[in-house]
């Protein structure tokens, strides 16, 4: 494996869609992944699962109503939401480089799954890359710029 490839890690949910593909690529491309998971949590690739405790999850705690005010939009179920929005901290926190597919809104949230992971991104000053949907380009934030 090049030097450049050994550096590299996939960290992910797991999930259907964009998760699994992006963590059958590392696969393919002989990148290590962690998943990480929670009680109760439902995952498609369960490759390399890191299950987070509740003790963990609380190191990602933020306030339903700060995300949703940052994300411009409201979340019907915040209870059932608060453990996703919580494991997204540790892929955040442990990555250098953010890649997300979604599509970015007027406001430069990004609009999709991964959104809160973009903007906690751009909070910890990482560099994002986001595939737009709609527009069918990449684009990317340098520093949370």
């Amino acid at each position: 494996m090049p030097e450049e490839r050994s550096k590299l890690k996939l960290y992910s949910g797991g999930h259907k869609g964009a998760e699994a593909e992006f963590g059958e690529q590392a696969e393919k491309w002989h990148v290590p992944e962690i998943n990480y998971s929670f009680e109760d949590h439902q995952m498609v690739r369960e490759k390399s699962a890191q299950v987070l405790s509740a003790e963990e999850l609380t190191k990602g705690d933020l306030s339903m109503e700060i995300i949703s005010q940052k994300m411009g939009r409201s979340y019907a179920r915040p209870d059932k939401i608060r453990r996703v929005i919580q494991s997204i901290y540790h892929m955040v926190a442990n990555s250098y480089h953010i890649f997300a597919i979604g599509w970015i809104q007027p406001d430069d949230t990004v609009k999709g799954g991964t959104g809160w992971g973009v903007e906690l991104a751009k909070m910890f000053n990482r560099d994002v890359s986001v595939y737009d949907q709609d527009r069918e380009s990449w684009f990317t934030w340098r520093e949370g710029k």
